[in-house]
């Protein structure tokens, strides 16, 4: 019999089952009443004869067990058996059983939410195409605004990113991005007079050309808008245009104030497009890096060479080898740091420690070993995400060790200490800056700028 013919008899024998019993126990009766027969012509005695034929026969609980096997599957008729006596003791013990089945909804219901939110924060890649490809300079493990010498380098001024950018023919593309989000004063020209609060990240003008992302509707920022005397515009994300302006098309081409400057919406984002780290609370607006001195006004740190504020991520062209590329990395860091004028004695006596790696982008978030910790932050914050305003209590990418303070005693520190200070009245709200300390011929530098 082929093994279809075979299946198909015993789903024939389990949905007529009370019939084959009942063929069974007949044939079973007439085995026994032959063997009687012919014990009785064996010269057997009436009384003894029905006792005789059973043992010789055998044991027929055990008899009707195989043969339910030989034509049914008995595991799938205990598991029916087990279920059923099962739901009888549920019935007659209401109390327990109501206990029970909330406890397992509960317990269904946590573990599918923590891996929905585990899938989203550590899981899945970035939503961009050829992910695989994006590649992170360093570890983005350090925030926000860093001056002196990085042992492995994460954080970078412009003229090294542009550096770098011009100089490494392993990767396509190369772009840049602050360590930080900044919290921006948005309202539409013309329309409202009230500035609502949103969280903003400015951008190299090859951003989004870099990660191969299109406008939703209208255009993405541009290389020729990362100028400093281009005009100034923004793109915004598809969930803000959608909840907040209700997808109104008017919108893309429509003038907005922005930290009191005038800016253009020349796009909205796709919708699945969240930026450059997989986060719950994205940008809700992008703007070209060039205009970080109009957007930060004083507070702008936009023409310090010396300091790094950047994240760079490259998109790494086929057949390039990591390992290759992070040791062509930290030999051109090296040679542009011998170039650089203004080192002091110690940092070129650091040079050589200098490191400068290459990380798969695909598998960081929220800088890259913040991964779990942000996991755990989200897991916190879950309940709350929804009460806060667009752009409140936002803006802090990562996560750096020191000693916090305000920043208006910075000049004071710098000569003894790292600092990370906490900013909440300022451009940078919720950003930290970490100070590495600085050699004696250069303390104090810090106390000229202006950062209030």
């Amino acid at each position: 019999m082929s093994r279809l013919g075979e299946i198909w008899r015993r789903v024939g024998m389990l949905a007529h089952r009370r019939r084959f019993e009942r063929e069974l126990e007949e044939e079973m009766r007439l085995h026994r009443e032959l063997k009687e027969k012919e014990l009785i012509a064996d010269g057997v005695g009436s009384q003894e004869v029905r006792y005789a034929a059973s043992r010789q026969f055998g044991n027929a609980t055990y008899l009707r067990e195989r043969g339910g096997e030989a034509w049914g599957w008995r595991w799938l008729e205990d598991l029916v058996q087990d279920v059923c006596f099962g739901l009888r003791m549920l019935r007659q013990n209401p109390g327990f059983t109501a206990v029970a089945v909330t406890t397992l909804a509960l317990g269904i219901g946590v573990n599918t939410a923590i891996f929905t939110l585990a899938h989203a924060v550590l899981l899945r890649s970035l939503p961009v195409a050829k992910p695989e490809q994006l590649y992170n300079f360093g570890a983005n493990d350090k925030c926000c605004v860093m001056l002196g010498m990085q042992e492995n380098f994460t954080l970078f001024s412009i003229p090294l990113y542009e550096y770098l950018r011009d100089n490494s023919p392993e990767f396509e593309k190369v772009a840049a991005f602050p360590a930080f989000l900044s919290n921006l004063g948005v309202r539409r020209a013309g329309v409202s007079k009230i500035t609502e609060p949103y969280v903003g990240e400015l951008v190299t003008g090859n951003y989004f050309e870099m990660f191969g992302v299109s406008a939703f509707a209208g255009r993405v920022i541009a290389r020729e808008d990362d100028r400093v005397n281009a005009a100034p515009v923004a793109v915004m994300s598809h969930r803000v245009w959608l909840q907040h302006f209700a997808a109104d098309p008017s919108v893309i081409g429509a003038n907005f104030i922005v930290n009191d400057v005038p800016m253009t919406v020349v796009g909205i984002t796709p919708p699945g497009f969240f930026g450059d780290t997989l986060r719950s609370d994205p940008p809700d607006f992008w703007v070209p890096l060039a205009q970080e001195p109009a957007i930060r006004g004083e507070s702008s740190i936009y023409h310090r060479q010396d300091l790094y504020w950047l994240y760079v991520i490259g998109r790494l062209r086929p057949g390039t080898t990591t390992p290759q590329t992070s040791a062509l990395l930290t030999a051109r860091l090296k040679q542009w740091l011998a170039e650089q004028a203004n080192l002091s004695d110690q940092d070129r006596k650091e040079i050589p420690r200098a490191q400068l790696g290459a990380w798969n982008r695909a598998t960081l978030a929220d800088n890259g070993s913040g991964r779990i910790r942000g996991f755990a932050l989200a897991l916190g914050a879950a309940n709350d995400h929804g009460k806060r305003a667009p752009g409140s209590g936002r803006g802090n990418r990562g996560n750096c060790s020191g000693v916090r303070g305000d920043a208006r005693d910075f000049g004071a520190r710098l000569s003894r200490v790292s600092v990370c200070a906490h900013r909440s009245d300022s451009f940078m709200a919720g950003a930290r800056f970490c100070l590495r300390p600085l050699p004696a011929d250069r303390r104090g530098v810090w106390s000229g700028a202006s950062m209030d």
